[in-house]
């Protein structure tokens, strides 16, 4: 969804910056977005590394100056973090096909909730703290 997104803020005239785990997916887009006339930068950033996320905010600003517009994309799950069924039903206890939510681990469970949330706030912190520094951005869309 957020590669859709990046395409179309590119087409509408932004120059768009991709923070990715994997650089080769952010390239991949970047690529995509050159080959309709945009203008795109590719960054290598785990969202749960802070000093990453500083110089993946310090190579925006130096390549396009201030960021107007943040689209938090990251996130996902683990395998230990989520449950087989949305809705529990009592027979579900102690079967072992069933995750229920009395199944999940801390390891799956703090994974899920340190990407998804601590990985929002920590490049939330970051850039907002720059939006301050260098002026009020014109636009934040959150997650």
């Amino acid at each position: 969804m957020c590669s859709c997104m990046a395409k179309e803020l590119a087409r509408q005239g932004m120059k768009v910056a991709l923070l990715n785990r994997t650089l080769e997916k952010a390239e991949r887009i970047k690529n995509e977005i050159e080959e309709r006339g945009g203008e795109a930068l590719a960054i290598s950033c785990d969202v749960l590394d802070v000093e990453r996320v500083k110089q993946a905010a310090e190579m925006v600003a130096d390549v396009y100056g201030p960021c107007d517009v943040l689209i938090n994309g990251a996130g996902g799950n683990h395998p230990q973090g989520i449950t087989t069924k949305e809705i529990l039903e009592l027979q579900d206890l102690g079967n072992q096909d069933i995750t229920t939510f009395f199944d999940l681990t801390t390891e799956g469970f703090s994974y899920v909730f340190d990407l998804n949330i601590l990985g929002t706030i920590i490049r939330r912190s970051i850039f907002s703290n720059r939006w301050w520094a260098e002026g009020e951005p014109s636009l934040i869309f959150p997650r």
